[in-house]
């Protein structure tokens, strides 16, 4: 009678730190009162991954980013998992995709000037890495970063226009004010390689700067004409200082067509007005009839 045997075994290698699974399969042959073995697999062992690697990208008084090489393995189970130890915080576990080869991580709300060492590890069924080490000091406190305006350049209404921003980075200390400024600008024909309107000339004067609240994401820009470009700046104010102004062209909508004026004309003036002048073309209408 010919039997075989799996065996799995957990061993634990005190230098590494970590657990190797030991696969080993035995066949074995009954001969008359002994067993032969006929055959022996060679052991093998999962691993846990190897160290990843990272890059910087990105260093503030308050943040860093930067992007993990997704290590290969290829003595054990794939990665399941990036985890990031840095100071007193609570370790950033990020799960990552079995297509995925880099991901970028983003640590926020650190304090200015200061050092961080930032240890990596990847992560599998088996257990952790080795650590990938990226010292790192966040820049000192200074003042906030440019604004970037999220909203579509094509804006919806022909007389005013929803403006939206990111957060913006605060350079390290609370934003206490934004403001924004706008003027009505002539483009070029021809948009810029990333789609944007190219300024040609400014046609009137800024307006403002007009004071928003430091925790504020929007404003509403009113009082516009339609089918008109205008130019917006948006600047952020902290101890520090003043961020640059980073410009953004948009255009109104468009007057509705003859099928709307009667809408569009209720939206232009003040609904009194609207119902008195109702109430005088009906008032002719009876003295015609």
């Amino acid at each position: 009678m010919t039997r075989s045997r799996l065996v799995w075994v957990n061993t634990c290698r005190p230098s590494s730190g970590y657990i190797n699974t030991h696969v080993k399969l035995i066949v074995r042959k009954k001969v008359g009162t002994s067993n032969r073995v006929l055959l022996t697999l060679a052991p093998y062992d999962f691993y846990p991954p190897p160290s990843p690697s990272a890059q910087l990208k990105e260093v503030t008084p308050i943040s860093i980013t930067f992007d993990v090489n997704i290590p290969k393995t290829f003595n054990g189970p794939p990665v399941q998992e990036i985890e990031v130890q840095y100071s007193n915080a609570q370790p950033r576990k990020v799960r990552v995709g079995t297509m995925d080869s880099k991901i970028e991580i983003v640590l926020d709300g650190l304090t200015p000037g200061t050092a961080y060492n930032v240890k990596v590890y990847a992560r599998n069924e088996v257990g952790l890495s080795p650590e990938y080490s990226l010292p790192t000091q966040t820049l000192q406190a200074r003042k906030p970063y440019p604004i970037v305006v999220r909203s579509s350049p094509y804006g919806e209404y022909p007389l005013k226009f929803d403006l939206q921003w990111n957060t913006p980075n605060n350079g390290g200390y609370p934003i206490s004010s934004v403001y924004v400024k706008y003027a009505q600008v002539e483009v070029f024909p021809n948009k810029s390689a990333s789609g944007e309107f190219q300024k040609k000339q400014l046609l009137s004067g800024w307006i403002g700067p007009i004071k928003v609240d430091g925790a504020a994401t929007a404003y509403q820009i009113n009082s516009l004409r339609p089918s008109t470009h205008y130019e917006v700046e948006v600047t952020a104010v902290n101890n520090k200082g003043t961020s640059d102004a980073k410009s953004f062209i948009f255009v109104t909508g468009k007057v509705p067509d003859s099928g709307h004026v009667g809408s569009f004309a209720q939206f232009l003036l003040p609904s009194k007005l609207v119902l008195t002048m109702a109430t005088v073309l009906w008032a002719c209408l009876g003295i015609l009839l």
